[in-house]
């Protein structure tokens, strides 16, 4: 009965964990769309630049935050690999047709947040190498010219996923996670 216990009082710390991480992910978003649209009023894009570096270097977690038109096409990206902040190149933006967390993100009001399903991150149409499981934040916001946009904030699920099965080897116990399609995370 004790191991049966400690079994449950394990998985609940994990997903209490996981929460945690997943309410820092959505306020983080809802910060950034709130802030996005004041910051591109002006000419310069430097404060909006230097406002999701900032977000990339307190967050080290991130990997990615960017804002999207309405029409899908990125506008802004900031990619973050291992401490090293980058604005990605005008040319190389990507449109995100048809990728859900834009989709999704669309069809709420602004101050509300999507929240993906762990995937793995897609780039230029694919699977990203190394692969790099990824949550998504998205949230829409509307312009002072009354178009919308999407900033969408991407969380590194590796280091979610790690952090869940230390914790539960710490407590004596091995952790299986499954995607609700079916495949295996942990």
């Amino acid at each position: 009965m004790r191991e049966h216990q400690a079994g449950r009082d394990a998985v609940q710390y994990a997903a209490q964990s996981m929460l945690r991480w997943l309410e820092r992910l959505r306020d983080d978003t809802a910060l950034l769309a709130q802030l996005t649209p004041r910051l591109q009023e002006g000419v310069s894009q430097v404060p909006l630049v230097e406002t999701y570096g900032s977000v990339l270097r307190a967050g080290g977690e991130y990997h990615k935050v960017r804002w999207l038109d309405g029409t899908c096409h990125e506008r802004l990206r900031m990619d973050q690999d291992m401490g090293r902040i980058q604005r990605v190149p005008t040319a190389e933006l990507q449109d995100k047709s048809g990728r859900p967390f834009f989709e999704n993100a669309l069809h709420l009001s602004p101050g509300q947040v999507h929240l993906s399903p762990m995937d793995l991150n897609v780039e230029n149409g694919s699977i990203e190498r190394p692969l790099r499981p990824t949550l998504r934040a998205s949230s829409p916001f509307l312009r002072a010219d009354g178009s919308t946009g999407v900033v969408v904030l991407n969380l590194h699920g590796k280091v979610l996923l790690e952090r869940m099965r230390e914790q539960a080897r710490q407590s004596g116990f091995t952790l299986y996670l499954v995607h609700p399609k079916g495949y295996w995370l942990i």
